[in-house]
């Protein structure tokens, strides 16, 4: 089992071979899919990437998808107790620097899994689900592992490779959307400036109302209601929120702890 760890990558770099495309997608409970044109993939290395937040990945559990067999535990397994691995068991999280499972919880996790009877796979398909805290989560091709592989054994092109994604966006911590320079999409744990400055460039220059779940970068700025009572989310981001982060940063300006001095 161990060489199969290595084999996904070895046949991606050395079979000259036409493949198709794969998106990926993370749902916001975690799950991660493949939509693929072409053949079906039959090994996915991906990097799960969470660092421009501040959640970490507690684990990559299977999916309900055919992707059946967990490569890199199978190795972890087989070093401990040599024959022990059956189809199915543990788990897709993989170390991101070697062959092997992760030390978790971590900031970057790898996603190993493969399926050597998905010939008949129908696109999407899923991979694993991610477990995290609230934030966002960046997925691209693993070079070590070989990215998404097809069952011809060729690359498949990610059309979206390093996309980021939110996940567990219901728990976030509100008013926390942008780091400390307000680059938007990335919650730093603290409520300030970089947030006032994201959500006013985001929103302008009409300043419509967006809708929860149609940004989801935008979904932890909802934390008041048209008239701007602090504390009453309406599923809308708009003025109303826009008025009621300045009005609750005010007059210190001071940046606010999602831990000790949240929101609400």
């Amino acid at each position: 089992m161990k060489t199969l760890v290595t084999l996904v990558a070895v046949i991606a770099l050395t079979v000259p071979c036409f493949a198709g495309d794969a998106t990926i997608d993370v749902a916001s409970d975690g799950t991660v899919s493949l939509t693929f044109t072409g053949d079906a993939p039959v090994g996915v290395g991906l990097i799960c990437d969470a660092t421009s937040g501040v959640a970490y990945i507690n684990g990559i559990a299977n999916s309900a998808g055919i992707f059946n067999v967990n490569i890199d535990f199978a190795h972890t397994a087989e070093t401990t107790t040599p024959g022990s691995y059956s189809i199915g068991d543990g788990h897709p999280a993989a170390d991101p620097q070697a062959a092997g499972v992760p030390t978790l919880p971590a900031k970057v996790v790898a996603l190993s899994v493969g399926e050597l009877d998905a010939a008949d796979a129908t696109s999407p398909v899923e991979i694993g689900v991610i477990s995290m805290d609230a934030g966002e989560v960046c997925l691209s091709g693993d070079p070590l592992r070989g990215g998404i592989v097809d069952i011809n054994g060729a690359a498949m092109t990610i059309s979206n490779d390093g996309a980021c994604f939110a996940v567990g966006g219901s728990t976030c911590c509100p008013g926390d959307i942008a780091d400390a320079i307000a680059t938007l999409g990335s919650p730093d744990g603290k409520i300030g400036f970089g947030d006032l400055n994201a959500l006013i460039a985001a929103l302008a220059p009409t300043f419509a109302d967006v809708a929860v779940g149609v940004n989801p970068t935008l979904d932890c700025a909802d934390i008041a209601n048209a008239i701007a009572t602090l504390g009453s989310p309406d599923g809308m981001v708009g003025f109303g929120d826009l008025n009621a982060l300045i009005a609750a940063l005010a007059p210190t300006f001071a940046d606010r702890d999602c831990a000790t001095n949240p929101l609400y």
